[in-house]
């Protein structure tokens, strides 16, 4: 029995990655679009909706991608996915997430974050984890010159300059939860 769910936003590339998997290992590609919108595009009932779902679902084997949030929840109560494979897609929820949890804890790192952006994402191998690279600007003072330490303070001024940093989000492809923040060396 091999079953893979995949999930995530719109135009993120479910069906592609669906049909290239299927093609692959040989097994059935379901695409929710298919059984969800009825000709005029009218939705199926929601009823009706997990009724489908969960036959579908109790199918042997299958490659199955939609983006539906009745129908994760239909799979949930029935609780029909266990043993499957679920693949994660939406890059832009992992990417939101590390934003989210460098901005929580900003006032902690005791300074502000200059110029945040995004770096590098990579997925990992096993397809468990996205890893993302914040960088940003924290201000560092210039040390000062030897003729800056004669002048008093109120008459000096020392300019601001900026250090690059780093860091490293590891967050779960299923849930989007970020699982831990390293310092990154380049």
């Amino acid at each position: 029995m091999k079953k893979i769910l995949i999930i995530g936003s719109g135009g993120a590339g479910k069906s592609t990655l669906a049909r290239e998997l299927g093609t692959i290992l040989g097994l059935e590609v379901i695409h929710l679009d298919a059984w969800y919108w009825n000709p005029g595009w009218v939705e199926t009932p929601k009823t009706e909706w997990q009724s489908i779902i969960q036959d579908l679902t109790l199918r042997e084997s299958w490659i199955m991608d939609g983006n539906y949030g009745g129908t994760l929840e239909g799979i949930k109560l029935a609780n029909l996915c266990q043993g499957a494979n679920k693949i994660m897609i939406d890059v832009k929820t992992a990417v939101n997430a590390a934003y989210g949890y460098i901005k929580s804890i900003q006032d902690m790192m005791g300074s502000s974050l200059g110029d945040l952006r995004l770096e590098e994402v990579e997925l990992s191998e096993d397809k468990s984890f996205w890893l993302i690279t914040l960088g940003f600007d924290i201000p560092k003072k210039a040390p000062k010159s030897r003729l800056e330490e004669l002048i008093p303070t109120s008459l000096a001024s020392t300019p601001v300059l900026y250090e690059r940093e780093y860091k490293l989000f590891k967050v779960n492809s299923e849930t989007g939860e970020v699982e831990a923040m390293k310092i990154r060396q380049v």
